[in-house]
């Protein structure tokens, strides 16, 4: 982005912000409550909300441009692992990967049992892989298509894969929200996880419980087989099923834990799929490279069958594109020309306490995750505001990246136009209304952020001559709370 000059440039006031804000905030929820537009159209026009503010703070319109697309260029590895994966889902059908996994699953999961086996699937995959986006695509999807024709709402077996997706990946060292959201805090890796355990293991028991209790509710009815049945039987009459369509799911795991690129991962998990199905299910090259961009296709005359199998391609995340680059934009400019800074700085003047200092840390959190519409915004947005507060009141950066991860990290999928939701909507084909309320990890967590944040428990000061940012290994002192 070309540098701001300041000459002429005036900062918002707290009322302009607010206006400003607002205005999206209205312009965004009529548009989609009311009058059901396209999510993508909204974000875009919202841009003419925020241009003209910039102008008469004196900005010039190229700098305001600037801002968005500077904040644009962040989201391009998301983007390009999400048309990886739309690649990826449509070769794995084709060659008989995910058709292989449903086929076993149903054969294998007791359905009293499935719901916490699928959360359970998705964490481990996500702790080891370091990727909610990569889980959701690849194990998600298989226990959606295994739920589905036992009979499981859409709606509930999403928010159990989230659930799972979002926890490994919230815990796992390997991915890059929990290495980003200690380095904005200012912190350190392991001292950020060894942190989060207190807030993220009682809400994920208190998860598990939940899916038990609904699986078993679902258990002690009567099963309708029939369906179940005739699932199976069709995609073995369309699909060799057996180790060999297992390959490419096999490979992308393995390079996955050994941290390759996920872009590059996924992409060679589609040529492996590509192969599969070309030398193992005899699909011409036409077909397997068709798939890539426009999905699997299928009319088997089966209509649960073909709902279930008929997904992917690149073809099929451009909608979701489209909802990454609108919102990013949006978000740098109202960062850029200062309107959320101009919010922060009137609360934080009332900032006394570090009871109060979490709680506005998880309001910045929340709103720069609806504002911004993508996970990195938030959490750098969230760290780069408050890391001066943290320091101001020496309280351990753990307390801010746990914070950050509690209530950025989570409360993304639940937000129907983030691109984590839209991006869960899109790859497992359930609108983001069905899942969002399924997603108790995310409403969980921040109730014992809020819980610890009153109590002081786990929120640790500096010990006497311990600089910010320059900590030792974490060892947490449970009586030694903040004031």
């Amino acid at each position: 982005m070309k540098q701001i000059s300041e000459d002429n440039i005036r900062k918002p006031s707290f009322s302009f912000s607010l206006t400003v804000f607002a205005l999206v905030v209205i312009f965004l929820s009529l548009g989609l409550l009311v009058f059901g537009g396209k999510l993508q159209t909204l974000l875009f026009l919202s841009w003419l909300i925020v241009i003209p503010a910039g102008l008469h703070l004196g900005f010039k319109f190229s700098e305001i441009e600037g801002m968005a697309y500077d904040m644009i260029r962040r989201v391009l590895q998301p983007i390009m692992i999400l048309l990886a994966v739309g690649a990826m889902v449509g070769a794995w059908i084709l060659s008989g990967t995910v058709p292989t996994l449903i086929f076993y699953g149903l054969k294998i999961i007791t359905p009293s049992l499935f719901l916490v086996t699928t959360v359970l699937l998705c964490s481990i995959c996500s702790l080891f892989t370091g990727t909610s986006w990569g889980t959701i695509g690849t194990a998600g999807l298989a226990m959606v298509g295994i739920g589905t024709s036992m009979g499981f709402d859409g709606g509930v077996i999403a928010g159990a894969v989230v659930c799972g997706s979002y926890f490994g990946d919230k815990l796992s060292p390997l991915s890059d929200t929990t290495n980003l959201s200690p380095a904005v805090s200012g912190g350190k890796v392991m001292n950020h996880i060894k942190h989060m355990l207190w807030t993220t293991i009682p809400s994920y028991v208190i998860t598990l419980a939940i899916f038990l209790v609904m699986g078993l509710k679902f258990g002690s009815s009567d099963i309708d087989y029939t369906q179940i049945n005739e699932v199976t039987d069709g995609l073995n009459s369309l699909f060799h099923i057996g180790i060999i369509p297992l390959i490419p799911a096999i490979i992308v795991l393995v390079l996955l834990l050994k941290n390759k690129p996920p872009v590059v991962s996924i992409l060679i998990g589609a040529l492996a799929g590509l192969a599969v199905a070309m030398l193992y299910q005899g699909a011409d090259i036409t077909t397997s490279l068709v798939s890539l961009y426009n999905g699997f296709k299928l009319d088997s005359g089966m209509e649960f069958l073909d709902k279930l199998l008929n997904r992917g391609g690149i073809a099929s995340m451009w909608d979701t594109v489209g909802i990454f680059i609108f919102s990013c934009g949006l978000g740098g400019m109202l960062n850029g020309i200062g309107v959320l800074e101009a919010l922060l700085q009137r609360i934080a003047a009332r900032i006394k306490t570090s009871r109060h200092l979490i709680i506005v840390t998880m309001l910045v959190g929340y709103i720069s995750n609806m504002v911004g519409g993508t996970l990195s915004f938030a959490i750098v947005m969230t760290g780069t505001l408050m890391q001066p507060l943290y320091r101001k009141m020496r309280l351990r950066p753990e307390n801010l990246s746990r914070t950050i991860e509690d209530v950025c990290t989570m409360s993304a999928p639940i937000i129907p136009w983030n691109t984590a939701a839209v991006y869960t909507a899109g790859v497992l084909g359930i609108s983001a209304g069905a899942f969002i309320p399924y997603i108790f990890l995310a409403f969980i967590t921040p109730v014992f952020t809020l819980i610890y944040a009153f109590t002081g428990f786990t929120i640790a000061k500096l010990d006497e001559g311990e600089e910010y940012g320059e900590t030792e290994e974490y060892k947490f002192k449970p009586f030694k709370k903040a004031c």
